[in-house]
């Protein structure tokens, strides 16, 4: 049986997976991003004296609004709609004071102009906090759901691929523990196995960027980068807003640019050529209408989905089996298939010998809710 099944994991798939972030020395839950600076574990280390820039702009709970709205200030000072000297006055001195302690912090932030200087800042510190709470993911002393149903796919000849929206490496660490190879795709020197396309990029990445060189490298541990008076490197994520300037920039030569299209057309060409979705922690966020897009876009041009599977802990009253089912909505011809699991991991482990037979056959089975 040829192989046409695409696994997508969102932050859910970290938490179900059983997996603890370990942040000075304690375990937490790993955050997920609706509640994000509401959880145990950011609240730990968020706070002012440490992220003074972005600790101005947070207002939302959740990490997709706060990020949103940081990159549309940054945009619009960009675009000199409006300016930030204003705000730059009223956090300058808490920012110098962050960065008395912070070489790498000092030499970024005088490289910014003061119209966009607190929202740019906003942004880095943004990525150092989301460094500092998943550099080190705790793996379940047991067999983890997530790998599970991983190995279940892999070992009935249907997994064609993993794309994951998550910047931990939780799933690497499980497919290094059981000996399964993977690669990023469109990044060099790597051998073959399971394609792991990780769409917003990946805390093992670091992109460098020096005068007249820039590259995108996977490093082996998750250390805070090093920056010089010549140049920077910082970890390679992109948020999940409506502005992912990496991908929609529309500078050709670009590098992030380029590779981030080159990353999500490989993940397009895969999707059209797949019938079978097993979504696991993703809610397909309002302010990412990029996945939505591509989903749609890859089902309608492609083989089309003949089977969706939506794994969750809740579901807020049916809000995102709606929200798949427009996305997967056509006139022309019938749409996927859709199989519910709401308890999460859990009940999807209990129960993936009837999944596969339902993503092996033809005829639909009774939802499990």
């Amino acid at each position: 049986m040829a192989k046409d099944t695409i696994l997508v994991l969102g932050t859910g798939a970290t938490l179900g997976g059983q997996f603890k972030v370990k942040i000075g020395g304690k375990c937490y839950a790993p955050p997920l991003d609706k509640n994000f600076f509401q959880t145990e574990a950011v609240k730990s280390i968020f706070k002012e004296c440490e992220y003074p820039a972005l600790f101005y702009y947070q207002r939302e709970c959740g990490l997709e609004p706060t990020w949103a709205n940081i990159d549309l200030v940054a945009k619009m000072c960009l675009s000199k709609i409006i300016d930030e000297e204003g705000v730059w006055e009223s956090v300058k001195n808490s920012m110098a004071e962050k960065a008395k302690g912070d070489t790498s912090y000092k030499n970024k932030m005088k490289a910014e102009k003061s119209i966009w200087r607190v929202p740019s800042m906003a942004g880095w510190e943004l990525l150092s906090l989301i460094h500092e709470v998943y550099k080190e993911t705790v793996p379940p002393k047991e067999k983890s759901p997530l790998w599970q149903v991983v190995s279940k796919l892999i070992e009935e000849d249907l997994l064609k691929g993993v794309i994951t929206f998550n910047y931990d490496t939780s799933l690497e660490t499980l497919l290094r523990r059981h000996n399964q190879g993977f690669y990023y795709p469109c990044l060099p020197s790597q051998s073959g196995g399971l394609p792991l396309i990780k769409l917003h990029g990946s805390l093992n990445w670091q992109y460098f960027h020096f005068p007249y060189e820039e590259s995108i490298t996977v490093v082996d541990t998750l250390v805070k980068p090093e920056h010089s008076v010549y140049g920077y490197t910082q970890p390679e994520i992109v948020g999940p807003t409506f502005f992912k300037q990496e991908i929609t920039i529309d500078y050709q030569q670009d590098y992030r640019a380029k590779y981030y299209k080159a990353l999500w057309r490989f993940a397009w060409e895969q999707l059209r050529e797949m019938q079978k979705l097993v979504f696991i922690g993703f809610s397909f966020p309002q302010t990412d209408f990029h996945a939505a897009a591509l989903f749609r876009t890859a089902h309608l041009s492609g083989l089309g989905f003949r089977r969706v599977v939506l794994c969750h802990k809740s579901d807020d009253g049916g809000r995102l089996k709606d929200t798949v089912k427009k996305v997967f909505e056509q006139k022309a011809r019938n749409g996927p298939e859709f199989n519910d699991y709401t308890c999460g991991l859990e009940i999807l482990v209990k129960n993936l010998d009837e999944l596969v037979k339902w993503l092996q056959c033809n005829s639909s089975v009774t939802e499990i809710s």
